[in-house]
């Protein structure tokens, strides 16, 4: 059956069914086709995957009901996107950069890493399979979901020797509401992790999700877009802020410097989050990726933002404290500059310095 075009001024960020999807399996046991090497990339080996296709999108996948992903969440993903420029070209951003983080994941879930040509051949196939439903310029992206997940059956705990490469795509318009753009998120602040540390929080893991669910929820109810989770060291002292249910944060401090929590196994390493370091370096602005606290970001930061694929870069107007207070964060000033600069090389409106881009 034949996907509907959806109606690209009223997209929403949501699933629209398109006409196909990639699907490539691998075996770590199996000795023969695309073998993996150990040497340089951390795959298994003597494992293979065997060759990937696109089919068509309406097509169901298989599961076993003891397949290892069904019981012990050991799967992993990805999100990026596509764009369609004002003159006709299709655009990833920084697939080298989600490639490499997908293959980082993989290692870190024991997950048999997929290589990275055939990464950036799968996200490829999608889009030009599927090129209809990449919106028109200005009018939205096109998203795509990269997973991998063990698929052998499993009793016991483990990933098992067999996995699966599954890549969809999905026309998106912006992931918040307009008014958010405009006036900034409200941030319930938690004081607690994400993850727990030690953990996989630096992996785009399937199982580091579900448990925030009900965070999220909560502070909607209380009219708060997200929940900022914050670790309270070890050794005590003031909560450090993490990040929220998808995104990186930044601050802004009134001493000019820019700063965002560093990566280590309770923050994502965002490749939005490095984009926005990397454009703030170069127009002079002191950057640091250290330890923030919460204390810091309400007595010294004068803007606040987050950061993330599906996000891109939004303004945080406000944090509702654990307390009952509310922190009302300093007016957007840089966010909306890099956000602007952000999608301007996205969008191919502006010249990629940074090899960025790929054209599909």
């Amino acid at each position: 059956m034949t996907a509907p075009i959806p109606n690209w001024d009223n997209l929403g960020f949501g699933h629209h069914a398109t006409d196909a999807y990639y699907l490539a399996e691998g075996d770590a046991n199996l000795a023969q086709g695309d073998a993996c090497l150990a040497q340089g990339n951390g795959a298994v080996a003597g494992a293979t995957w065997g060759p990937g296709e696109a089919v068509a999108g309406d097509r169901p996948l298989s599961l076993a009901p003891a397949a290892a992903v069904l019981s012990y969440a050991c799967g992993i993903f990805e999100g990026l996107k596509a764009e369609r420029t004002s003159d006709g070209r299709l655009l990833l951003f920084r697939p080298h950069d989600h490639a490499e983080r997908f293959r980082r994941s993989a290692e870190r879930l024991q997950l048999l890493p997929f290589p990275h040509e055939r990464f950036l051949d799968a996200v490829r196939t999608v889009v030009r399979a599927n090129e209809r439903f990449v919106p028109p310029a200005g009018r939205g992206t096109f998203y795509l979901r990269p997973l991998e997940h063990g698929i052998a059956p499993m009793l016991g705990l483990g990933t098992g020797s067999r996995y699966r490469v599954v890549v969809y795509g999905s026309p998106v318009g912006d992931y918040h509401a307009p008014q958010a753009l405009e006036h900034g998120l409200r941030l319930k602040v938690l004081p607690f992790s994400r993850v727990a540390p030690g953990g996989t929080g630096a992996a785009k893991a399937m199982g580091n999700y579900p448990g925030g669910l009900v965070h999220k929820q909560q502070a909607q109810q209380q009219g708060c877009a997200d929940v900022l989770y914050t670790l309270v060291p070890s050794g005590g002292g003031p909560p450090l802020l993490q990040e929220t249910s998808g995104s990186n944060v930044f601050c802004w401090l009134r001493s000019g410097a820019l700063v965002t929590p560093a990566t280590d196994d309770t923050v994502l390493a965002g490749i939005t989050r490095a984009s926005v370091l990397t454009l703030a370096a170069e127009w002079g602005i002191p950057v640091a990726e250290q330890a923030l606290t919460l204390d810091e970001v309400i007595t010294e930061g004068a803007e606040c933002f987050c950061t993330g694929t599906a996000w891109t870069v939004r303004s945080v107007a406000e944090l509702a404290l654990a307390d009952g207070r509310v922190h009302r964060c300093g007016p957007p000033t840089l966010a909306p500059k890099l956000r602007a600069a952000l999608r301007a090389i996205q969008s191919g409106a502006e010249a990629d310095r940074w090899g960025w881009t790929l054209s599909v």
